[in-house]
């Protein structure tokens, strides 16, 4: 305490020295420059009633060492000048002085030299034959001025902070030596400090309460250690500033601290985003419940705040619970809803649309069996929609019986190019299929839901007017299907994730053509279902081409 008060008065005596040497440098300055520009229109006039009665020849007769004399014609040609040969001087009608003057009479204006450090003040007065009278002078500026004055007040300076630093040190001395020598546990206060006494008999007497307290907090502090520490929970508390009170083993475990953490701020632990959510939330006085990753585990982060008795937050305790088995479930289920979700849309919407032109009386008697038939044919895909989904979430375990049959990859893309004509034809899509009939054995319904997957995403991300190819080829041991587009593409950086599941380039595009994004990862499960390879290529603004490769010997049909 002895060095910040020592501080505040030997700064406060310097900053008090300087800003009165500023503002008596600054006044001075003033005032001579106002003095200065008063003698130079006062000469100004003077000299310009002169040339008035006596013509230019009146001017040869003045003598001045200080101040500048300059005649100058109204159009800006110098007559005549006392420090220079007027003939060599150039036209002086652009200067401010000398417009200003021709245009009202009387022209001011100043200007500084760099070089010289000096600014030079200029009076111009207009005469009665219409060319004008200029008197300038010239001034050191006050940094220059204050060089010149540089060594005294260096002097002055160092002297009054020598006299501020020893006033300064006996002053805060004399003035805390009777506050240090109190004895808080024999309290005598002297008399030259009795506005303290109250506080120091307070403190006294509270001393031994504290002290009994003490004893009582931490037998409460081992008790509750025991029980925390058992907890498979984390329990962690803080105060108002974030700093740890307590902790137990759990969160130990879960943030892997191997050192004392006690005294330290939270966000040591941990400074992600979640974390630093709940724990400003707290200290604020609110409670809060975030969901929090770490270690490629779940938890989630409960948070609440300890109130003082006038309301405001003097802390809080966090509690972590591990969550990962819950959020594994969550993460099945949620995945399962949305597959079910996207593979069922088109059969409903199919049979749908179609019912709904029956109801509204749209079909022709003699098309009403035809379109009873799509009904059928949808209703029934639809079926088997829901069991394949089925099987492909069983298939994550490796557990479904491997049920084959030898599949006409050819008529299996013709089929799924004929379910999606009215989509096609909808978006002015061409669709275009070439090759051979080839083999594979294989499960149909999952081969199909690959093929239908891949030209569903051709289309739907299509320009309008665009193509769509499926190309069957056969090579040395392999066959080769090719789904090309001409549509929007994808950039480099997409393309090792577009068949995760959920993934999307672009939500608000995804959103408005429709889709959950799981399209993609099912055509990469169907292709690893059957030993086969699928790679992708793209070009932004060109068109995308899904390439997959099934290493089964293969046979034509």
């Amino acid at each position: 305490m002895t060095k910040k008060l020592f501080k505040g008065i030997f700064f406060t005596s310097i900053l008090t020295m300087l800003s009165c040497l500023v503002l008596i440098i600054g006044v001075l300055y003033g005032y001579y420059d106002n003095r200065l520009k008063t003698e130079l229109s006062e000469k100004a006039n003077y000299l310009s009633c002169g040339v008035n009665t006596g013509g230019e020849g009146y001017l040869s007769t003045i003598h001045s060492e200080t101040d500048r004399v300059t005649l100058i014609k109204n159009d800006g040609k110098v007559l005549f000048d006392n420090r220079a040969e007027a003939k060599s001087m150039g036209n002086h009608k652009d200067r401010t002085e000398i417009k200003e003057a021709l245009k009202s009479g009387i022209g001011q204006s100043s200007r500084y030299s760099d070089t010289l450090s000096e600014k030079t003040y200029y009076y111009a007065v207009k005469l009665q034959n219409g060319d004008v009278l200029r008197v300038s002078s010239d001034r050191y500026t006050i940094w220059s001025l204050l060089l010149s004055v540089l060594q005294p007040i260096c002097v002055i300076i160092l002297f009054i902070v020598v006299l501020s630093f020893i006033l300064s040190s006996s002053v805060s001395r004399r003035i805390l030596k009777p506050i240090n020598e109190i004895d808080l546990q024999n309290p005598n206060i002297d008399e030259a400090y009795p506005e303290i006494a109250p506080l120091i008999e307070k403190i006294y007497s509270q001393n031994k309460k504290i002290k009994q307290q003490m004893k009582d907090l931490k037998k409460r502090e081992q008790e509750f250690k025991v029980i925390s520490d058992n907890m498979s929970e984390g329990l962690l508390i803080v105060d108002r500033r974030g700093d740890i009170l307590s902790y137990n083993n759990s969160i130990a475990v879960f943030f892997q601290i191997e050192t004392d953490i006690k005294g330290q701020n939270a966000l040591m632990l941990n400074r992600s985003e979640s974390f630093r959510k709940v724990l400003d939330a707290v200290l604020s006085g609110n409670h809060a419940d975030e969901l929090y990753r770490l270690h490629d585990r779940y938890f989630e982060l409960i948070a609440n705040p300890v109130f003082k008795s006038d309301g405001t937050a003097k802390g809080g305790v966090i509690l972590v619970v591990d969550v990962t088995e819950r959020e594994a479930r969550e993460k099945l289920r949620h995945e399962f809803t949305s597959n079910v979700s996207h593979e069922l849309k088109t059969p409903l919407t199919s049979i749908y649309g179609i019912s709904d032109m029956l109801s509204s009386g749209m079909v022709k008697p003699e098309d009403v069996r035809t379109f009873a038939g799509d009904i059928h044919t949808e209703a029934d895909r639809l079926i088997h929609l829901v069991e394949d989904i089925i099987e492909l979430s069983r298939l994550d375990e490796d557990s479904v019986p491997r049920e084959t049959e030898n599949v006409d990859l050819y008529e299996l893309s013709k089929e799924a190019m004929h379910s999606l004509k009215p989509v096609a034809t909808e978006k002015n899509v061409n669709l275009e299929l070439c090759g051979e009939h080839l083999s594979l054995n294989g499960t149909k319904k999952i081969l199909y839901e690959m093929v239908y997957n891949l030209l569903d995403n051709a289309i739907k991300y299509n320009k309008p007017g665009g193509d769509v190819k499926v190309e069957l080829s056969k090579t040395a041991g392999e066959t080769v299907l090719k789904v090309s587009d001409t549509g929007i593409g994808m950039e480099p950086q997409h393309l090792s994730r577009i068949f995760e599941r959920f993934y999307r380039i672009d939500k608000s595009h995804s959103k408005k053509i429709g889709g959950t994004g799981l399209g993609l990862s099912i055509v990469k499960h169907a292709v690893q279902y059957h030993d086969g390879e699928i790679s992708v290529q793209s070009t932004p603004g060109e068109g995308t081409t899904f390439t997959v490769t099934f290493k089964q010997p293969m046979g034509e049909l």
